[in-house]
């Protein structure tokens, strides 16, 4: 890590020396004294971050407690419960391409962009072709100035500023952004922005089968693989195609346990720390004497609501093979990305009451804070022991409400049940510059209850460790 032009020992390094285990008791006492991080994106572009440090943001005249808290939380490193990155061998290969200063963009942005006007058909042309910086960079420019100011807009501001040491994103810094990305496109990437830089430990990337095979043997990014495809049947020709894949004849509420048996328990046995539920939210428990009778008519012409009770069943099998082999299951809740979708309903939080009542041993990683049902979340979680909260992905869509989450979340659940950051970006820029604003908001958050006398500074750096890295490293069993 460089700063000023000198080499200095890199967070990491120095929470070591320092003996800042996150576990440990003794850091729960006044907040060690900060290392400003900087930007390596490149040798010429290192710049010492503004405002607190590039590991968040501290604004100006920003009293001593929450000074304190926030020098304490940049240094905790970051276990993260839910991101989309692939190996670093696939970014550096060319995913996704083709690379230029627009792929900063990539994830959620374009959301932004379309709903402040951008035609989707255009962006598409932007996104997927290697049509010269300068005419993409008119084509975005406007609808940029427009939408900069949300919270996805605010995260790639930040990584552009304090990593790669521009003045944001304009007409005079994205050609000079295009050839620093691309520099930055070397081995180690990961490392230099994500483990040094943003301070993050290690992840939990949902990846496709596919691609999750590319995560074995390191441990960076562990790997959770979804369900879907095994769960969310719509015919009895699903059912047919599912057997002849297994190879399995899935006709008995018994074969269909034992083909999630071995597939959760293959998974388990070679990395993957998580299962990941994306489709609906609407499950219901369904009782033993019914999973027959629920097959049978699966086997057959499947209605509407065959169609549910089968996925239904199918899901209830999933959640019983997790519980044998203590895999978590993480849950899609709340808003989608994207644009212009019929209904939020089937994404409320309060539809998974029935599956986390009837199976309390089971863990559900209940994700995005359920936005906007961010209460419902905490109901969720408070009452059930097999619900947790999750605030990823939710810093950047809206870090307002994340902030204002959190600390309604600490009078609701034990603090054990919350995980307070989630990357959720196909590209290392957007996860940086979300863990700054998560950073932020859980000092902000922490300061304003010690000030109000909610909680001590003891107590609120304890609970900082237990939410930003011991509560997700012990629940994915991380070692």
């Amino acid at each position: 890590m460089l700063e000023d032009g000198k080499t200095v020992i890199s967070r990491r390094k120095l929470i070591q020396a320092a003996g800042l285990m996150v576990a440990a008791a003794g850091i729960l006492g006044e907040g060690a004294g900060s290392v400003a991080a900087v930007g390596t994106g490149s040798e010429s572009s290192v710049t010492k971050a503004s405002q607190g440090g590039a590991r968040s943001i501290l604004p100006k005249g920003a009293s001593r407690t929450r000074r304190d808290i926030q020098e304490f939380v940049d240094q905790i490193p970051i276990v993260s419960t839910h991101e989309h990155l692939r190996a670093e061998k696939a970014i550096l290969a060319g995913f996704p391409e083709p690379l230029d200063f627009s792929q900063i963009l990539y994830t959620y942005n374009p959301a932004d962009l379309i709903s402040s006007g951008l035609p989707k058909e255009t962006w598409d042309k932007v996104r997927g072709s290697d049509m010269p910086i300068d005419e993409k960079w008119k084509i975005i420019e406007p609808y940029w100035e427009k939408s900069k100011y949300t919270g996805y807009g605010w995260a790639i501001d930040i990584t552009i500023r304090n990593y790669y040491g521009l003045d944001g994103l304009s007409s005079n810094t994205y050609r000079e952004l295009d050839k620093r990305m691309r520099a930055e496109r070397r081995p180690g990437i990961y490392s230099r922005m994500l483990k040094d830089a943003a301070g993050i430990e290690c992840g939990v990337s949902n990846l496709k089968d596919e691609w999750s095979d590319e995560l074995a043997g390191q441990k960076f990014l562990h790997p959770s693989r979804l369900i879907d495809q095994y769960v969310f049947l719509w015919s009895a020709d699903d059912l047919r195609r599912l057997s002849e894949r297994t190879k399995r004849d899935l006709g008995t509420p018994e074969a269909v346990r034992a083909m999630f048996d071995d597939i959760i328990g293959g998974w388990k046995r070679t990395g993957t720390v998580a299962a990941k539920c994306y489709a609906r939210n609407d499950m219901n428990y369904v009782p033993d004497k019914d999973r027959q009778r629920v097959l049978d008519a699966a086997s057959k012409q499947v209605d509407e609501a065959g169609r549910k009770s089968l996925q239904d069943f199918m899901f209830n099998q999933v959640v019983k093979a997790c519980i044998d082999h203590k895999m978590p299951i993480q849950v899609h809740t709340g808003l989608n990305s994207g644009n212009n979708y019929p209904s939020l309903k089937p994404r409320d939080p309060m539809l998974l009451w029935d599956i986390c009542y009837n199976y309390p041993e089971a863990r559900f990683d209940v994700f995005h804070a359920g936005y906007p049902w961010m209460r419902e979340v905490a109901v969720l979680a408070r009452v059930n022991t097999s619900a947790y909260a999750d605030l990823c992905w939710e810093h950047v869509v809206n870090p307002a409400a994340a902030r204002a989450a959190l600390d309604e979340w600490l009078d609701s659940m034990p603090a054990s049940k919350i995980f307070a950051f989630g990357g959720d970006y196909w590209q290392p820029e957007g996860t940086y510059g979300h863990a700054a604003i998560a950073r932020t908001n859980v000092g902000e958050a922490l300061a304003d209850r010690v000030e109000r006398g909610r909680m001590s500074m003891k107590d609120a750096k304890q609970v900082a460790a237990m939410i930003l890295h011991d509560n997700a490293k012990g629940f994915f069993g991380i070692s």
